[in-house]
Order: C-alpha cells, then sequence, then structure tokens
C-alpha cells in the first residue's frame, strides 16, 4: 500500500509505522502527522511518583533483599552478555538494582551482600530455637519470665522482652487470651466421643426434632468488653468508663427451651432452683409449649433412625436410642435436679401422653458447646448489652431478656440447629475434646 503525504514524499506502510513509533514530542506540544493522525496534545506532566506516594505495604515491598537464587540469574545474564533491561525484564528487578548488581560484580568479581552495619542479632540460631521450644512446651509463660530464664544462664547476655515477642512473633507464636471451657476428665472425652458417633448419621431433619433447654443467667450491671474513643487522659471521664457495682448488682435467673417452631416463654427462676421449681416449669411452662408447637414437622424423606445399619445404630449406643418420628426429642444436660427420680417420674407420665409424644435425648455431661441453646443465650445478652438505656433494676432487666428472646428470628434458630452434623463431626476430629462452640 502506498500513501501520499504533502511533502510529496512517497514511503511504504511499514516505513510509516517505524516512523510514528519512534516520533518524540518536544517541549509541551507536538505537531500531528498530517492526514495520518490526530493532535496528540499537551504532553503529561507530573513528577516521579516517590516512595513516600506508595502505600506501606509497597514500600516494604520495594525494599526487599535480593536472595541467591536472584543473584544467580544476574550473574547468568552477565556471563552469556546479556543487557541490563532484559535482565530486568526477566528477573523482575528493576534496571537500577540489576545496575549496582552488574557494577559490583565487575569491581569484586563476585556476587557476595555487604556486611550489615546494623546491630547484630543476640540469638544466635540455636538459641532461637531453644526459645521457640521453651514457649511452646509452656504456652502460660511470659515474655518477662522467658527474659528472665535466658538471662540466667550462663554466657546469655540481658535479653529485652520486646527481642523476645519479636522472636516469638516471627516464628507465629503470638500471645493470645486464652478461651475458658469447661473441665474435661479422660471419661467425660471418652462419652462426648461416644455419643458424637452414635449421632454423627442424624440429619438436619432429625435435629430438628429436638426441643434445647437449659438455664442462664445474667448480672444487671454486666461488665462485658467494651470499646470506646476518648481523647488523651480522658480515661476518667465517665463517658469513657464502665461502671461496676459490687456482686453485680444482683442477677437474673431464667429457664427457656426452642425448637425449629420457635421459642418458649421465658420463666424467671427467683431463688434457687431445686426440683421442685423445675417440676413446676415443665408441667407449666413446658408442656404448653409443646401443645403450641404440635407434632414436629419433618420431611418425609428424612433419614429414620430406625433404618439405619446396626453397625452405625448400636456401635457406641443402646437400644434406647430408637425414636419415632411423630415425637419430639427433649434435651436436657445432666444437672442432678434434671436426673432426680422425682423428674424422672414426670417426664416418664410425659412419654405416656399420647398428645404431647415426647423422647428423650441421651446427653454427655460437660457438654455446652454442643448446645446451641448457649449461642440464644449469648445472642439474647449481646443485644441486652448493646442497648442505649440502661437498665436500673432486676424486673427491667428481665424485661429486656423476654423482649429480645421473642425478637429472635426463624431464620436465626434455623442456622443453629442446622449446626448440630457439624458439631458432632467436629467433637469425633478432636477426640472428645472442646470444640469453637
Amino acid at each position: 500500500m502506498i500513501i501520499q503525504l504533502s511533502s510529496q514524499r512517497v514511503i511504504n506502510q511499514t516505513s510509516l509505522q517505524l516512523l510514528m513509533n519512534n516520533r518524540h514530542r518536544i517541549g509541551l506540544t507536538s505537531p500531528p502527522l498530517v492526514g495520518i493522525e490526530k493532535n496528540p496534545g499537551p504532553k503529561a506532566k507530573g513528577r516521579k511518583k516517590l516512595a513516600r506516594d506508595k502505600p506501606r505495604n509497597q514500600r516494604r515491598e520495594a525494599k526487599k533483599k535480593t536472595k541467591a537464587e536472584d543473584r544467580g540469574q544476574f550473574l547468568m545474564g552477565f556471563l552469556s552478555g546479556m543487557g541490563i533491561k532484559k535482565i530486568a525484564r526477566i528477573t523482575g528487578w528493576c534496571p537500577k538494582t540489576v545496575r549496582e548488581w552488574k557494577k559490583r560484580h565487575a569491581e569484586t568479581g563476585e556476587l557476595q551482600r555487604k556486611p550489615g552495619s546494623g546491630r547484630p542479632k543476640i540469638f544466635t540460631d540455636r538459641e532461637e530455637s531453644t526459645l521457640y521450644v521453651r514457649a511452646v512446651r509452656n504456652r502460660g509463660m511470659t515474655a518477662a519470665q522467658l527474659a528472665d530464664e535466658m538471662k540466667n544462664k550462663e554466657g546469655m547476655r540481658k535479653v529485652s522482652i520486646w527481642t523476645i515477642r519479636r522472636t516469638l512473633r516471627r516464628r507465629g507464636l503470638y500471645g493470645r487470651i486464652a478461651r475458658r471451657k469447661p473441665h474435661l476428665s479422660f471419661l467425660n472425652q471418652l462419652k462426648r466421643l461416644r455419643w458424637a458417633h452414635a449421632h454423627k448419621n442424624w440429619t438436619k431433619d432429625d435435629w430438628k426434632q429436638v426441643v434445647f433447654s437449659d438455664e442462664s443467667s445474667i448480672l444487671l450491671w454486666w461488665n462485658h468488653r467494651r470499646y470506646v474513643r476518648r481523647f488523651s487522659k480522658e480515661d476518667l471521664h465517665p463517658a469513657c468508663m464502665i461502671p461496676t457495682v459490687k456482686k453485680g448488682g444482683g442477677r437474673v435467673c431464667f429457664w427457656g427451651a426452642f425448637s425449629i417452631a420457635g421459642v418458649s416463654p421465658l420463666r424467671r427462676i427467683k431463688g434457687i432452683m431445686n426440683t421442685e421449681v423445675y417440676e413446676d416449669i415443665l408441667e407449666n411452662s413446658f408442656v404448653p409449649f409443646l401443645h403450641q408447637c404440635g407434632p414436629p414437622q419433618v420431611a418425609p424423606d428424612a433419614q429414620d433412625l430406625e433404618t439405619t445399619p446396626l453397625k452405625d445404630r448400636f456401635r457406641f449406643s443402646d437400644k434406647k436410642r430408637t425414636f419415632k418420628r411423630d415425637r419430639w426429642i427433649f434435651q436436657q444436660d445432666n444437672d442432678p435436679k434434671h436426673t432426680s427420680k422425682r423428674i424422672k417420674s414426670v417426664i416418664e407420665q410425659m412419654k405416656e401422653d399420647e398428645s404431647i409424644k415426647l423422647h428423650v435425648l441421651d446427653w454427655p455431661s460437660q457438654s455446652p458447646d454442643l448446645n446451641p441453646i448457649e449461642n440464644m443465650w449469648s445472642h439474647v445478652k449481646s443485644k441486652v448489652s448493646k442497648r442505649v438505656r440502661k437498665q436500673t433494676s432486676l424486673d427491667d432487666q428481665f424485661k429486656a431478656l423476654e423482649e429480645e428472646w421473642k425478637g429472635i428470628s426463624p431464620d436465626y434458630i434455623t442456622k443453629v440447629i442446622e449446626s448440630m452434623p457439624k458439631r458432632c463431626k467436629k467433637v469425633i476430629e478432636a477426640r472428645g475434646r472442646q470444640i469453637d462452640y
């Protein structure tokens, strides 16, 4: 293809493309090629981005040190006669870094980093490993205790606690607040493991037949963790403090139950909860709640426990584990007042009542992490603590609890019930120990 220019020169298309690629603007503007391109406009001016203009993570990335593999690639490029820009493009480093290493190779004949001018490391690799092993074996030792122990070692200089912390953090060992969990004996761990194996084949529809119940309590002045925004020296400002009262200002105890059909009325417990009080709760609060729920609505294609294989059905449990599909399954913990003879006789009468249709679920000891009602209590207490108006009496506190309890959404109830198969799986993986629920 031949193109006629205004200067009466004739060039081919290849020469024209080279001409357009090699043009450089002079000054603020550059005249266009007549009949070929439009005016590109003024040249964009601006200073080069400095290191302080970049985000912090990019600054640290820009200051990283070359490794032995990178220097080996530089050396291969130098010996093969490759240009600096080509080596930089292949290795991913900037041309300035490659140029500096080439200059050092020309002066010294090798590619070795200069000895650092900073303070040398206090710990040798052996001492650092010893510190890490000591911290792992005794998780309760503080940085100050580890520093004193290292200082008392023969030939070891004084070590700062910040050096200890940085060394352990570099190894991935951080200081954290220990979680509170009930103590589990070996026998209780074994019972939890057997219980999880016995219920591992239960589907979500099976767990939707269960009515979960438990008691709980809350202080009037509940000292929960709270964050505030304050200026310097405002730590004693009334709006930036959490007021405390001796013995929490009183305690509100209550009982509740829930199922896939909804929540039961919240029953307040005044005084000590004994067998008589729990019997009154079952007869006047729990039984009306079951009548209100009606028969459990379970999908017809759900797996019935009576149809499970014998190897899964009786491997870790007994024949009491079978139940009928049209009955609610009542869950309660192993508190002495729940397992007394008087309560057992009441529950037996409830089982024989055809209008109730109840079955009792066996439950392992010291297992609040398996009961989803604990998540319900935590959810309700969190809602109460976030209220703007502070409760001033135990009656106001219970009224607030009752409002938040009734306001729990059905989606949240379904979510905590459907987490039961996952809880059983985690107990099996933990060999009966505590799980993160």
